[in-house]
């Protein structure tokens, strides 16, 4: 037992206080006669008679003494043990890959705190990566409870991280006031912070070690027709410097070892090589500590051809637009001129209504003569909307711009991607079926705004994002805890067959013309759309899940001992106060009776 606020125990002191009220509350002594006429007045004198007398009242004294200690002790808030018979206890198990280097420890740590009945049955296991996983019903016996972590040792820990928060997040879900558990949090991290007297119990496993990991990496076509430079960060993430040796495996070709290059301790290194474009590469480091991060997956990049019809009038306008076009095409990207059918419209004739259901670059231009219309150039400051993926790269400073004086406005739902003061130069607009549109207010003539590199980057950008829209594969390699994007014409029905690097398979259905799933094992990847399959990689990269060095066992939070069995304390207040309530309805009766 134990009092939360202990300091609430001076309320005690109405006791004497309430005993003294009772022995001098009245100082004359009753007697019973047969009539009054005889006294002068009926009033008497409350200063005649003894000073203490005993107490008349013994029953309604000590009701007021007992109502008065039960106040002051749920004031105090006691807690006593409680014994629970069928509480189970919640085993948190940190999913993250860096539990890999202490899985052997982990299960051998459990299976004691079970043998020393610290672990008391039913057993809830719970996996905690990135969220909070029920892995499924509670474990009745130890035999149940041994199989779970097999599998857990076995096919888990591939989370990218786990962190406090998501911890937190476990507990008040699984272990949540009115509920009567008690949680074993199993990490390698040291997390006194999660530790909670009587409720929550970390024990720590991990020991510390040094590692090399991959925590970066992209790859992109280069100029080289037929070529694609792959560029990976290498982490020494240990108390020397290391000499690396990095191998690269290209799909049907012997493997090769790369430069040699000394990564200082604590420090990041590049790795650059260029690798056949159509082909699968994979990196790979000697093996250490932890595996999981020692080896990045490459599949080709998605080939994308993009369909564009050009109707741009304009003379001084249409050459710029179909040059910039042009540059804006690279080894993962072409783009191909058509009249009909396009991925995207390019034009300067008046936009249709909200309802277009093709993805439109429009420029606003004067539809008269210069000499016929009131123009009206700007030099800034050009204010842009920097998180738009259209206006990445560009900077407008020392740009003139021309536009005609007109009634021009916004329209519904667009938004200013650039503007000048209050006046909007470019503006996009997404409509319900997911189609872009974006206009540009210009006069071509009185600007130089197509002389500048701002122009191609734009258009490129145009470009780039209509690429993330086409049907395919988004992009075939991403990070842990990523997702995959596939986008398909719209209306499509057949759903994609995912085959994971383990050979499992599982569909995923379109939405809005999009499917996004997410994929937890670590590797190679086949996904299958109409026939066609696509390759694609899912990489452990994340420097802080591949730093070992921080690792401690150790333990935090008191447990309970096999004598306690599986209780917890609990608050008395709310009985205590419910108590004292009907004491003082009791008290009230018997006050009432006696008058």
């Amino acid at each position: 037992m134990f009092l939360e606020f202990p300091w609430a125990l001076a309320a005690l002191v109405a006791l004497p206080i309430t005993v003294v009220i009772y022995l001098l509350r009245n100082r004359s002594k009753k007697q019973v006669v047969s009539a009054l006429f005889l006294w002068s007045s009926p009033n008497l004198s409350a200063n005649q008679g003894q000073r203490i007398q005993k107490v008349q009242s013994g029953w309604l004294l000590f009701l007021e003494l007992l109502i008065l200690t039960l106040l002051a002790l749920a004031a105090a808030d006691v807690h006593v043990r409680w014994l629970r018979l069928d509480a189970p206890t919640v085993l948190i198990l940190d999913d993250s890959w860096s539990m890999q280097t202490s899985k052997k420890q982990a299960t051998n740590a459990i299976q004691k705190w079970v043998s020393q009945k610290r672990i008391v049955f039913p057993v809830q296991v719970v996996r905690v990566g990135k969220t909070a996983t029920r892995n499924g019903e509670p474990c009745s016996y130890q035999t149940d409870l041994t199989a779970r972590l097999d599998q857990w040792s076995s096919i888990g820990m591939k989370s990218p991280e786990c962190d406090d928060s998501t911890l937190k997040d476990a507990i008040d879900r699984f272990c949540s006031p009115g509920k009567p558990v008690h949680a074993v949090i199993v990490t390698d991290h040291p997390r006194p912070d999660l530790a909670q007297d009587g409720k929550v119990t970390v024990l720590s496993v991990g020991n510390p070690d040094s590692n090399l990991a991959f925590t970066s990496v992209v790859r992109y076509p280069s100029a080289d027709n037929g070529q694609d430079v792959v560029i990976v960060e290498i982490a020494n993430l240990s108390t020397k410097d290391q000499t690396i040796k990095c191998q690269l495996r290209v799909e049907s070709q012997p493997s090769q070892t790369l430069d040699s290059i000394l990564i200082p301790a604590g420090e990041s290194s590049e790795i650059k090589t260029s690798v056949p474009s159509v082909k699968t590469a994979a990196l790979e480091l000697p093996k250490d500590a932890l595996e999981i991060d020692n080896r990045v997956v490459l599949p080709p990049l998605p080939r994308q051809t993009i369909r564009v019809r050009l109707d741009v009038t304009n003379p001084v306008l249409a050459p710029a637009v179909k040059k910039a076009i042009e540059l804006a095409q690279d080894g993962q990207r072409k783009i191909e001129l058509v009249s009909s059918n396009e991925d995207l419209l390019v034009t300067d004739n008046p936009a249709p209504g909200a309802d277009s259901s093709v993805n439109r670059l429009q420029f606003d231009v004067p539809s008269q003569p210069l000499d016929k219309i009131e123009p009206t150039i700007y030099k800034g400051p050009y204010i842009a909307n920097s998180s738009s993926s259209l206006m990445t790269g560009t900077d407008f400073s020392g740009v003139l711009w021309g536009i005609e004086k007109s009634d021009w406005r916004m329209e519904s739902a667009e938004f200013a991607l650039l503007s000048v003061g209050d006046v909007p130069l470019i503006v996009q607009r997404t409509n319900s079926n997911g189609v872009n549109s974006v206009r540009l207010r210009l006069v071509p003539e009185l600007s130089n705004l197509i002389q500048s590199p701002n122009f191609p980057i734009f258009i490129y950008n145009v470009l780039k994002q209509q690429a993330a829209a086409l049907p395919g594969l988004q992009s075939s390699y991403v990070s842990a805890g990523e997702f995959f994007v596939f986008h398909s014409r719209q209306n499509e029905s057949a759903p994609l067959e995912i085959q994971s690097p383990d050979g499992e398979k599982d569909v995923v259905s379109f939405r809005l013309g999009q499917a996004v799933f997410q994929p937890y094992d670590i590797g190679a990847y086949k996904i299958t759309s109409k026939g066609k399959t696509y390759q694609a990689s899912v990489n452990a990269l994340n420097r802080n899940e591949s730093d070992l060095r921080g690792l401690k066992s150790g333990e935090w939070g008191a447990q309970f001992s096999a004598a306690q069995k599986d209780s917890q304390f609990v608050s008395l207040r709310v009985p205590l106060l419910l108590l004292a309530l009907a004491l003082a309805v009791v008290h009230q009766f018997l006050a009432r009776r006696d008058n």
